[in-house]
């Protein structure tokens, strides 16, 4: 029986990374969506017709007219301007919400029907079957759940224990358990 006991809590920079990570991780499997890309469009023709409908309207003195090459830019700033707000706003909150989300008292153990997850009072069991992929890297270890959903260990809060060999029994036992391509548990 492997066992790994999270040393300490995450901080603020490996809760962001985490949340990064998974951000990243969820837009690469989106992208892969059929006709998500379609949606990109349609957003991207939304805003097109907001700005045909602002020229429209300078046109015909339904608003004071700016010259094209003032407002070009100033819409473009503008527009840069929110979504830089709003997401290093998302980050801040993100970030706060891992941080809560990985303290310092988990305990993973591999047994012989799955991974089990002790702490703060609550134990959790994953079967085999249950975990949709792992992601390992030389300072994550990443168990999708799911498409979205994860579990990611920073290897820095398992302070003097050799992540690298629980990761790899974690992968042999989940491939040893893992049903045929194409059969859905």
């Amino acid at each position: 029986m492997m066992e790994l006991i999270q040393s300490r809590n995450a901080n603020r920079s490996e809760a962001l990374a985490i949340m990064r990570a998974q951000g990243a991780t969820f837009r690469r499997r989106l992208a892969a969506v059929p006709g998500y890309r379609m949606a990109r469009f349609a957003w991207l023709a939304v805003l097109v017709g907001v700005l045909a409908a602002y020229f429209l309207a300078s046109k015909m003195h339904w608003i004071p007219r700016v010259p094209i090459w003032i407002s070009i830019p100033a819409w473009f700033a503008v527009a840069f301007g929110l979504c830089r707000i709003w997401s290093r706003y998302h980050c801040r909150v993100c970030a706060e919400v891992y941080l809560g989300c990985v303290k310092g008292d988990r305990r993973l153990t591999l047994d012989a029907d799955g991974l089990v997850i002790r702490g703060s009072g609550i134990t959790s069991s994953i079967p085999w079957p249950s975990i949709w992929d792992i992601v390992t890297s030389k300072d994550w270890l990443v168990i999708h759940l799911s498409p979205i959903d994860c579990l990611s260990l920073p290897a820095t809060a398992f302070e003097g224990q050799d992540v690298d060999a629980f990761a790899a029994e974690l992968m042999r036992r989940w491939q040893a358990h893992r049903p045929p391509a194409g059969v859905f548990a």
